[in-house]
């Protein structure tokens, strides 16, 4: 994971003003009097989702020249209970609350952040409370959908933008409107009746024009993305080594987008990653998918070996 720091730090939810536990990292070397550095904030998975389960992102992130906030919603975890009911609202919540934060002056990072450079990463249901709140939060600049993008965001109010950081009220549904670069990363469970069944966040994207890509993974499942206390820390164990493949495709995406750094298109398309090849990476079920309008890149199904931007 390279060479980070971080603290425990704890500030209010924006919704319900209860305590919010979090962990901030920032690289080890991190030059207080001058770096400015994009910001990932990241959430968890619900049920039973905590945010130490993601600090293999955001360690990561962190030695790689960006600061990190990893988050207990409301309810969860660290974080305070109060009796109000978990809904996705508690984990759109924790990324507001988090962007407020990493925008206070209570962030010991503070001076560090270059504030027109944020974004987040989210697991289920925060994955689709993201896909959500890109459009809604102008503060994000690209986001990475852990399982996955998705169509509409569940428990909060449709329509509307947020203002300083306001929280919609619970009602069913919220359609989703593309606004920024997103990636989604999909497990490849279940058998496909349609190939393209894990491309319909996806599809809102490329139908908006907004730069997108989705990574259906093989042989992956839905909880991967969460590292459980029992998972092996060895360097060598398929845990890791599942890990450091999820890692690989999320900072390329934010470094191609947060830090303008084009040198991440050829990671994204590379056609062997560590020490796999691209068909033991792409599911042959449901197909991943990259979108770049710019670059005049469309490529439908990546593991077809049709796309040309990934046939080097």
């Amino acid at each position: 994971q390279g060479d980070w720091q971080s603290c425990e730090v704890i500030f209010p939810s924006k919704l319900f003003g209860s305590a919010l536990y979090a962990v901030l990292h920032a690289p080890a070397n991190i030059d207080l009097a001058h770096d400015k550095l994009p910001v990932v904030v990241i959430a968890p998975g619900s049920i039973s989702g905590v945010q130490s389960q993601y600090q293999w992102s955001a360690r990561e992130l962190a030695a790689n020249g960006y600061i990190t906030l990893v988050i207990d919603p409301q309810g969860v975890g660290n974080s305070e209970l109060v009796s109000y009911p978990q809904t996705a609202d508690n984990y759109i919540d924790a990324v507001v609350s988090g962007l407020d934060f990493i925008e206070s002056d209570a962030n010991p990072l503070r001076a560090n952040v270059d504030t027109a450079h944020m974004g987040a990463a989210g697991h289920s249901l925060s994955a689709s409370g993201l896909s959500w709140l890109q459009a809604e939060d102008l503060r994000l600049q690209a986001i990475v959908a852990w399982d996955n993008l998705a169509e509409n965001a569940t428990g909060a109010a449709e329509g509307g933008q947020l203002v300083g950081g306001e929280i919609p009220s619970v009602t069913p549904l919220r359609p989703v409107r593309p606004r920024v670069p997103a990636m989604g990363q999909a497990n490849s469970d279940g058998q496909a009746t349609n190939p393209d069944d894990r491309k319909k966040g996806y599809e809102l994207w490329h139908q908006a024009g907004v730069s997108s890509m989705l990574i259906s993974f093989l042989g992956k499942g839905h909880l991967d993305w969460a590292q459980g206390q029992a998972a092996s820390a060895d360097s060598s164990s398929d845990k890791s080594k599942e890990m450091r493949l999820f890692e690989y495709y999320t900072r390329a995406w934010f470094d191609l987008w947060l830090k303008n750094d084009r040198s991440a298109l050829g990671r994204l398309t590379a056609s062997q990653v560590f020490d796999q090849t691209s068909t033991e990476i792409f599911s042959p079920t449901y197909h991943s998918a990259l979108y770049l309008p710019a670059l005049g890149i469309d490529c439908p199904d990546i593991a077809s070996g049709s796309c040309t931007a990934f046939q080097h």
